[in-house]
C-alpha cells in the first residue's frame, strides 16, 4: 500500500509538471485562449547613417584608385597591341638608349 502511495505521489508529480509546462495548473482551471497582442508598426527608417574611419575612407579611395589605374593601364596596353598590329608603332632609338642608361643608373645606385 505504500509503494502505491508512492507511485501514485511521483505520477502526481509528473502531471503538474507537465501541466505547468502546458500552462495550467492542475489546482485551477485551464487560462483562456489570449487573442495575440497587436504589435505597433514602425516605419521604415528614411535614411542610414554610416560612421567610416578615415582608415576606412582611405581603403575606399585606394581600391578606387587602383580600379582606375588598372583600367588606363589596360587602354594603354590595348592601344599599343593595336599599333604594333597595324605598323604605326614607331619609337625613338634616343628614347630607347635613354631608358636603357637610366635603367643601368639606377641599379647602380640602388641594385635590387
Amino acid at each position: 500500500m505504500l509503494a502505491e502511495i508512492g507511485v501514485t505521489m511521483k505520477l502526481n508529480d509528473i502531471s503538474q509538471s507537465i501541466n505547468n509546462l502546458k500552462g495550467l495548473d492542475s489546482s485551477s482551471s485551464p487560462k483562456e485562449h489570449q487573442p495575440p497582442q497587436e504589435v505597433e508598426k514602425v516605419a521604415p527608417p528614411t535614411r542610414t547613417e554610416v560612421d567610416l574611419s578615415d582608415k576606412s575612407v582611405e581603403f575606399s579611395r585606394a581600391t578606387e584608385l587602383m580600379h582606375q589605374i588598372s583600367e588606363d593601364h589596360t587602354q594603354k596596353i590595348e592601344d599599343l597591341k593595336t599599333k604594333v598590329r597595324d605598323g604605326s608603332y614607331n619609337v625613338e632609338s634616343k628614347d630607347i638608349a635613354s631608358k636603357i642608361i637610366e635603367h643601368a643608373l639606377t641599379n647602380i645606385v640602388n641594385p635590387e
